[in-house]
């Protein structure tokens, strides 16, 4: 199964949602599945990248606003998302634009989706 977290930030970012998805995601990884995050493309860091632990990132690009804290994702940023095979979701944290985002992927691709807050 491959399981798809969409959070707004993450690793190298430090916080307490970044390192519930990093412990989550390497614990489903360890039961075999395959995770992919999808979260925002900051200055200095690789579009797509595969971490030690066998965790797919995907940065999509945004606009950074408060000082990269909250950041906007380009229109049709997740259509790079179509050709994956993703079979459940969670999106973290509703606020962000990307949640909003993520939610109307998942519903639009009928991907059964959670939204942790």
């Amino acid at each position: 199964m491959q399981v798809c977290f969409f959070s707004a930030q993450y690793l190298p970012t430090i916080g307490g949602v970044e390192r519930y998805t990093y412990n989550l995601a390497k614990r489903l990884i360890a039961a075999g599945h395959q995770v992919l995050v999808v979260t925002s493309l900051k200055p200095g860091l690789a579009q797509r990248e595969t971490d030690p632990s066998g965790i797919r990132i995907l940065r999509v690009p945004c606009y950074l606003a408060m000082n990269g804290r909250f950041p906007f994702p380009y229109p049709g940023a997740l259509k790079e998302l179509e050709k994956e095979s993703i079979d459940f979701a969670v999106i973290q944290t509703r606020f962000y634009p990307l949640s909003f985002d993520a939610s109307w992927f998942c519903r639009k691709k009928k991907i059964p989706a959670i939204v942790v807050d």
